[in-house]
């Protein structure tokens, strides 16, 4: 396993369940403890069909394109923005941003344990709750590459660079600048190829 490597654009051009990378990645966040927002149920294999669990959006489609500037499918389509919840949790959630749908979650669990049900799928409830796309998609990005790093025995770059750069070159930019990164080489060429098939 120390010769495999897995480089940080590769979660910006995950977009297929079938594929085998994202796959690994579902049973590592399950293995790692990831409960369900709404109900707190640990996501398991076991419980997969039953409670009706499916990959959806964390910034739902509806308002990535409503946001100003508006996301690219590329980058909300990515498995960054996307985990494992059930159902029921997905209608909660609606097309709603964070903000909206958080408290609305809050009414079926208590803010702390809703929060530890958030940091379980890698993400900063801060940050969400801010409605914080750019900042959620490199944060998120970073400690799933961590993950993946563990699982392989090996130390990956955190991509945080690559996350920004991606952001950028899709033109969606917040009021924070990109921060400097030895890996911050992705440029334009993590989208010149798969950008057309993308969107």
């Amino acid at each position: 396993m120390t010769e495999a490597n897995f480089a940080p654009e590769r979660l910006l051009s995950l977009r297929t369940r079938n594929s085998a990378a994202y796959k690994g990645l579902y049973a590592l966040q399950m293995k790692d403890g990831a409960a369900d927002w709404r109900t707190a149920n640990p996501l398991s294999f076991a419980v997969w069909d039953d409670s009706h669990i499916d990959i959806h959006h964390i910034f739902p489609v509806a308002w990535c394109n409503r946001a100003r500037p508006p996301v690219p499918s590329r980058l909300y389509n990515s498995i960054i923005n996307k985990t494992p919840i059930d159902a029921g949790t997905n209608r909660r959630i609606g097309g709603n941003a964070p903000s909206r749908y958080l408290p609305r979650l809050q009414n079926d669990i208590s803010p702390d344990t809703l929060d530890r049900a958030l940091r379980a799928h890698w993400l900063n409830p801060e940050l969400l709750v801010a409605d914080k796309f750019a900042e959620c998609f490199v944060e998120r990005g970073a400690a799933m590459l961590d993950l993946i790093g563990q699982a392989m025995g090996k130390r990956l770059p955190d991509g945080r660079g690559a996350f920004w750069r991606a952001l950028n070159s899709a033109g969606y930019v917040e009021e924070f600048d990109e921060p400097d990164d030895e890996y911050d080489v992705v440029g334009e060429l993590a989208y010149s190829e798969d950008a057309s098939a993308a969107d």
